[in-house]
């Protein structure tokens, strides 16, 4: 390929982790920058809007109630929602991560020149990609199934994705 002919194989595999970073980074920022913009500017709205929001924490504490927050009057639905943030973040994380690789193992293909072993070791690297994708989404779904019956809410289809519980 003449991409390898001109830059070191070290240089292009640290291009691509710089790459994957970079997008995970990203997503991240736009998502906190997009919130603040919401909330530090509400003169930009073109009509006035009067919401009651009960004050909750963001991040890994989003959803859990302000009373556990201030006073430390935590149930167990609190210690549920932090659980399942977790592996909603690492959900996210894992996806990233799948996305790097599957490019990585792309490239690895595409850089052997049909070469049979380079070929395999660029779709090894995409397998395991996605199983590992599968294994996150999988542990992800599970903990949001026994979290939503521990609670005793219904088993709907926004539970198990979102976890999404009602107060």
């Amino acid at each position: 390929m003449i991409l390898r002919k001109f830059i070191p194989k070290s240089i292009l595999k640290g291009i691509i982790i710089a790459g994957a970073i970079f997008l995970l980074g990203g997503y991240c920022w736009n998502n906190r920058a997009f919130a603040q913009s919401l909330t530090s500017s509400p003169q930009a709205l073109p009509v006035s809007v009067t919401t009651t929001v009960e004050k909750t924490g963001g991040g890994l504490l989003a959803g859990v109630s302000s009373s556990c927050l201030k006073v430390g009057d935590c149930q167990l639905s609190d210690v549920l929602r932090v659980i399942t943030n977790i592996f909603h973040l690492l959900r996210e994380i894992a996806f990233y991560a799948a996305i790097g690789f599957g490019l990585y193992g792309g490239i690895r293909m595409i850089i052997s020149q049909g070469k049979p072993e380079g070929v395999k070791a660029g779709q090894k690297i995409i397998e395991a990609a996605f199983i590992g994708l599968i294994i996150a989404y999988g542990a992800s779904f599970i903990i949001n199934i026994v979290c939503t019956i521990l609670l005793g809410h219904p088993l709907t289809l926004d539970n198990i994705l979102n976890a999404n519980w009602p107060r």
